[in-house]
């Protein structure tokens, strides 16, 4: 008989059949698995009608699945009242120095105290967005014969109220992944000098010959290790000084600024970081050793069966200040991580709101949740890309 049929007499029989092997009534025999062990069924698609009929059909308990998700990078997160109106950013062009006019005072000559001197300014514009939109029908009674109690209901109503948050919460998350994804990609096309190739440095450091793969076994693993996390945080040091270093400048001047430990954020490879748990804890890992304001581990940058790949055409910022899509994709399958100036990226959700609208003659109830996810890259704030290669 197919498994997961609703029929009294098929489950009363089965539930019988083990009943007499358990109290030695009869021999063993053969049972199917799925006439025993309920295996999850996608009911819903067999429409409203179907579902409301196989609920009411309700043996002892009903299981209301229900788990409420938490959407990673919320290192990426900006409020409203921060940025939900980060439109446009105006950044001062650095200017040099002049003589003392005061030094020296020559006869015959006087000193013009009027003279202009322009600070100079670029102003940049923000304008990603994605709207979003989650649908939902409330039945008005409906749902009455499916359930035992108002209690049953209330838990049964709850399980799609928190499925519908882990689906938004879930959009953001991949909001978050592109923004992220677009400056890392972004980086690698159009700042050779920010990508970071740890493999490599190491070996011209070291004057070994370590490949991506020998690198990660035992006698090798462990040096390299704390040779990476002493050269994130020079790094990290380094984008503290006041420079024109780690980020875009355009053709009107350089910006000349610093990122304090503070505002630094550190996005690393979930698999290198718990390898390194793992493999060198006692030895390298502790508390001090990542000192950015922000910390977080990621799973994985784009696909979930390829945790250090990411595969993108990004938009970038050109010297002449326009933004322009790159020639061709950037590709990479051993990225370690990202240190950028809390600024380089982000997003922030505006404009939440949910509209409802009564159907008398259905007697049901539609309800909308709309939101607006608002994302940027700022390639002029500092931001250096490491791969393991």
């Amino acid at each position: 008989m197919p498994a997961n049929t609703m029929n009294y007499n098929q489950v009363s029989s089965v539930i019988n059949e083990i009943y007499k092997m358990a109290t030695g009534q009869d021999s063993v025999a053969e049972l199917n698995g799925g006439d025993v062990v309920a295996v999850a069924t996608k009911t819903l698609q067999t429409g409203y009608d179907n579902f409301a009929n196989g609920l009411s059909q309700i043996l002892s308990k009903t299981i209301f699945s229900s788990r409420p998700y938490v959407s990673k990078f919320k290192g990426l997160y900006a409020d409203t009242i921060r940025y939900g109106n980060h439109v446009r950013k105006v950044k001062p062009i650095n200017k040099g120095m002049v003589n003392d006019a005061s030094l020296p005072l020559t006869d015959g000559e006087s000193v013009d105290p009027f003279k202009i001197s322009k600070h100079k300014y670029v102003q940049f514009n923000f304008y990603g967005q994605n709207g979003y939109e989650y649908d939902d029908t409330l039945p008005d009674w409906q749902l009455d014969t499916a359930v035992k109690s108002a209690e049953e209901l209330g838990s049964f109503m709850s399980m799609f109220a928190t499925d519908r948050a882990n689906t938004i919460e879930k959009y953001h998350e991949e909001t978050a992944r592109f923004t992220i994804g677009n400056l890392i990609t972004g980086v690698m096309a159009s700042r050779a000098n920010d990508v970071i190739h740890l493999l490599t440095e190491y070996n011209t450091q070291t004057g070994l010959q370590l490949t991506a793969t020998t690198v990660f076994t035992p006698d090798n693993y462990p040096a390299f290790v704390k040779w990476v996390f002493s050269r994130v945080n020079a790094i990290s040091s380094m984008m503290t000084e006041y420079s024109t270093n780690y980020h875009t400048n355009v053709n009107d001047g350089m910006f000349v600024q610093s990122t304090p430990k503070a505002n630094q954020k550190l996005f690393i490879s979930a698999p290198f970081m718990y390898d390194t748990t793992a493999r060198v804890l006692a030895d390298t890992y502790h508390d001090n050793m990542l000192t950015m304001s922000t910390t977080e581990i990621v799973n994985f940058w784009q696909d979930i069966d390829n945790p250090l790949s990411l595969k993108m055409t990004p938009t970038i910022l050109k010297a002449d200040g326009t933004i322009a899509a790159h020639t061709s994709p950037i590709t990479t399958d051993k990225l370690f991580g990202v240190i950028m100036d809390e600024e380089a990226a982000g997003y922030t959700i505006v404009n939440y709101r949910t509209r409802t609208i009564y159907n008398p003659k259905g007697e049901y109830t539609n309800i909308f949740w709309k939101f607006t996810d608002r994302y940027w890259n700022d390639f002029t704030e500092n931001a250096v890309v490491l791969l393991l290669d």
